[in-house]
């Protein structure tokens, strides 16, 4: 049973945002799946999506496993949304979720080395050109923080739908291009082996039929 709090509450809260947030967290779609069957996630764990935008990827880890997800983004707007989003999940499920939020860069994050085991992110790398150093700097300060595993799920640059959306989107992100540059096969492959992960793998998908990703994971030496 998903509708366990108080409903007048909660449809106080779903005015303040997308209620597809909240559908997205309660439901999970398959490309979260996918992503997560390359680390196995639960309690003891300790995650940092960075670069977490509406923060419902990491809200639906700390929801289904119980997780503790650090949730990071420059800017606050969007922060401020993540805890309304928060906020409506817990109270639909009656269930408290152990969550930190915080406001960030990640290109020099505020963490010691080997901090979570688990760092991630889903749409953020591609907001840089490639010949922007900054490209690569977002994956190494990721792999720094992280003591064990590092996931990016990214749209897939050979895609017909990818090549289409970065065609006609334009964004409004903080201290990011209109633009995004989506990666190649190859370049993620190459980017994430060369800060230093090992057994990395990357492989397409197609969530839904609708949108084409790369998910990349790779391990922190020991």
């Amino acid at each position: 049973v998903l509708w366990k709090g108080d409903m007048v509450e909660v449809s106080k809260m779903a005015r303040d945002f997308n209620f597809e947030d909240i559908r997205y967290v309660l439901l999970r779609t398959k490309v979260c799946v996918q992503a997560l069957s390359h680390y196995q996630l639960d309690e003891t764990k300790f995650v940092l999506e960075a670069g977490c935008g509406s923060g419902k990827f990491g809200i639906s880890m700390a929801l289904e496993v119980g997780a503790n997800v650090t949730l990071l983004d420059i800017d606050q707007g969007y922060l401020d949304n993540v805890m309304k989003l928060a906020k409506a999940v817990e109270a639909i499920t009656a269930l408290r979720l152990h969550i930190s939020i915080l406001q960030g860069d990640i290109l020099a994050l505020k963490f010691k080395d080997n901090t979570f085991d688990l760092v991630f992110n889903e749409g953020v790398v591609e907001h840089y050109p490639r010949e922007d150093p900054r490209r690569l700097r977002c994956i190494e300060e990721m792999a720094r923080v992280s003591r064990d595993c590092v996931i990016i799920i990214t749209n897939d640059a050979d895609g017909e739908r990818t090549k289409k959306r970065a065609e006609e989107t334009k964004h409004t992100y903080e201290s990011m291009p209109e633009k995004e540059t989506p990666y190649t096969y190859e370049e993620l492959l190459e980017m994430m082996k060369k800060v230093g992960l090992l057994d990395v793998t990357v492989e397409r998908y197609t969530d839904e039929g609708t949108q084409e990703y790369l998910i990349a994971s790779g391990r922190k030496p020991k």
